[in-house]
C-alpha cells in the first residue's frame, strides 16, 4: 500500500480505517492532489497540464518519469548515481544540440 509511503502514518491510518469521504482541501493538505479545481473544470485543467507536458522534451518527460517511478526503491547511496545513469543520455543528446549553434561571443562570421 502506497498511501503510508506518502502521507504520515497516522493520518493514513485515519483514511483507511475510517472509510469516510474527506475533501478535496483536505487532501491537498497532505499532498495528495496538485490542485483543486472548481466544479466542472476538471478536464479542462487536465487538459492544460497535459497540454504543458507533451510541451516539453520527450525523453526529458520518459526519463523524468522513470526517476520518479524507480527511485523509490533505490538505496540512498545509489540515488545520485543511479539518476546520474538516467539522465546521462539526455543531457549528452542536449549537450550535442547546444554545440550545433555557433558561440555566442564569436561575431567573426558577421558581415561588416
Amino acid at each position: 500500500m502506497r498511501l503510508p509511503r506518502q502521507i504520515p502514518p497516522k493520518i493514513a491510518a485515519e483514511l483507511v480505517l475510517m472509510a469516510r469521504m474527506v475533501s478535496s482541501a483536505f487532501l491537498a493538505s497532505h499532498g495528495l492532489v496538485n490542485r483543486i479545481v472548481p466544479r466542472g473544470a476538471a478536464l479542462s485543467a487536465a487538459r492544460e497540464l497535459a497540454a504543458e507536458i507533451v510541451a516539453n522534451d520527450p525523453l526529458a518527460t520518459e526519463i523524468g518519469k522513470r526517476v520518479l517511478n524507480e527511485s523509490p526503491d533505490w538505496p540512498a547511496s545509489e540515488m545520485f548515481s543511479r539518476q546520474d545513469a538516467m539522465t546521462a543520455p539526455f543531457l549528452e543528446s542536449a549537450r550535442a544540440g547546444a554545440l550545433r549553434f555557433p558561440d555566442p561571443g564569436d561575431h567573426s562570421s558577421i558581415e561588416k
